[in-house]
This record gives C-alpha cells, sequence and structure tokens, in this order.
C-alpha cells in the first residue's frame, strides 16, 4: 500500500488563520503538532507493514514541507510539489502514475486529505484495512462518516450497508441546504464524505481513461516532464496548466462503476472546505 497526503488546499472555513501563505495544515489547532504532521505520523503508525508516503503539495510551501515535515521520516517516499493548484482530480491521477512507475498496476493506492482530525490512528488503520479485500477485487472504496448531526458543509455519500460492513454506493451529493441535510439524516443512509480513497492503481487508471482521458493524459504528460532532485518531485508550470480543474468526486467518483463505502470507526473532524 502507497499512501498520498493531499496537502495543496488553503481552506476558507479557517480564514483568516488559514491562507494560501500560511494554509491550514501547517497550524498546530490541537496542541500535538500541526495537521500536516498528525496525518504522516498516522499513516507512518500502520501495523501492517511500512506505507511509503508522497505529499502532494504547494511548491511555494517547499521550504517548510523539506525543513518540518521530511524529517518525519516518508519511508521511501517523498514530496511532489505543484506550480499551481489543480485540485484533487489532478493529485489522484498523479498519485496512480507515481504508484504504477514505482510499485507496479496492481498497488495499493491511499488517498488522504492533510486538514482532518481523526480520533485515534488505531481506529483509522483498521477501517482502511476493512476496505483492503474489495479494494484488491477492483472496486473503489471510499469512508463514510455516519453523521452526528445535520451538517451542510460537508458532502454525503449515500449507501446501502451490506452485513460485510462494505456497502454499495448508491450517489454522491454536494454540500446540502440545511432542510436536506436534515432529510439525509433522519433517512440513515446517508454519510458524511471523508474525502479518503483507497484503490488499486489499475483501478483508477481504468476510470480516469473511462471518464477523464484529457486529466490523465495532461497529468501523464506533467508527470514524465517533471523535475527530480533530493528534495522531491517538481511538476512544471508549462505542463501541469494543461490539467483540467476539477474535483475527483466530480471527475470520477459520480461516473465510476464499482466504488463501495467503509463505515469509518474512526471520530472525525474536516477543518478544509
Amino acid at each position: 500500500m502507497v499512501s498520498f497526503v493531499m496537502s495543496g488546499g488553503v481552506g476558507s472555513r479557517l480564514w483568516p488563520l488559514s491562507r494560501e501563505d500560511n494554509p491550514k495544515q501547517f497550524h498546530d489547532l490541537s496542541g500535538d503538532g500541526s495537521m500536516l504532521a498528525n496525518t504522516v505520523r498516522r499513516l507512518k503508525a500502520r501495523p501492517d507493514g511500512e506505507t511509503p508516503i508522497y505529499l502532494i503539495a504547494s511548491e511555494r510551501h517547499a521550504e517548510r514541507v523539506i525543513s518540518d515535515i521530511v524529517p518525519l521520516g516518508l519511508n521511501g517516499g517523498r514530496p511532489i510539489f505543484e506550480p499551481v493548484g489543480r485540485n484533487t482530480a489532478a493529485a489522484v491521477a498523479l498519485a496512480t502514475l507515481q504508484t504504477i512507475s514505482e510499485y507496479g498496476a496492481d498497488a495499493l493506492v491511499l488517498v488522504v486529505p492533510s486538514d482532518h482530525q481523526i480520533s485515534t490512528t488505531t481506529q483509522f488503520w483498521e477501517t482502511v484495512k476493512a476496505g483492503v479485500p474489495a479494494a484488491d477485487s477492483g472496486k473503489i472504496i471510499v469512508f463514510g462518516i455516519k453523521p452526528t448531526h445535520p451538517e451542510t458543509g460537508y458532502g454525503y455519500i449515500e449507501a446501502t450497508a451490506n452485513a460485510d460492513g462494505v456497502a454499495s454506493v448508491s450517489r454522491f451529493v454536494e454540500k446540502p441546504n440545511a432542510k436536506t441535510a436534515r432529510k439525509y439524516m433522519s433517512s440513515g443512509q446517508f454519510y458524511w464524505n471523508a474525502g479518503i480513497f483507497l484503490f488499486r492503481a489499475d483501478t483508477m487508471r481504468e476510470a480516469f481513461l473511462d471518464f477523464q482521458p484529457d486529466i490523465w493524459d495532461t497529468a501523464e504528460r506533467a508527470y514524465k516532464g517533471a523535475r527530480t532532485d533530493v528534495s522531491g518531485l517538481y511538476l512544471t508550470q508549462g505542463f501541469y496548466l494543461a490539467v483540467p480543474s476539477t474535483s475527483i468526486d466530480y471527475a470520477v467518483m459520480e461516473h465510476a462503476r464499482d466504488i463501495a463505502m467503509v463505515t469509518a470507526s474512526f471520530r472525525w473532524t474536516d477543518l478544509g472546505s
């Protein structure tokens, strides 16, 4: 399993604390380190063996990533620096390309945001492990949080629970208004979308080629044209600007077949958006 941390966003919810020059993932909001550092520590604590860790981050924060995060240890991974932000579809395409190049098309890919607070590392990895068999079989796994209140700031997943803990996904829905959020909560079939994904690299490659070939082709050109040095992989602006900027939910998840959901056993807060 190869892990990727999406760390390119700014996040309007915490403005003005979170700004482009000082984004939320570098803030210590809990007194035990920045959200990005805690995300890396959580990934390093995988109980079933090491997972290489890659950080997809803005090049403008390269110095901070290299000085603050890389010394934590990335288990053979490295930072991948974006010259401009191109949203989460581009980040997932890069994660898939990097995994295929270094670890093979049948390797599992775990993609996580950098701005989430998660209750315990043990529960996080138990939840991820529950999705491994389905991901190995070719499904794209998403992770749902059982709502505790009718939240209007999160996206939702509609799913039908199965006995083995892996549910069939009916649809993804954008952030609802208050009335719709209450309806989702009372139905018992809607879950907060944690924005965490688990998949085989070849499964995601096929999904991009089926539904968003332009994103895949331009991301592949950008990846192949990147500059590498000891501090990481640097994407060039000329190539990367050509990648369409859209979310992975809109680009792939709303179209792909064989998407399944695992209900998270951890408590969760999204400090992004």
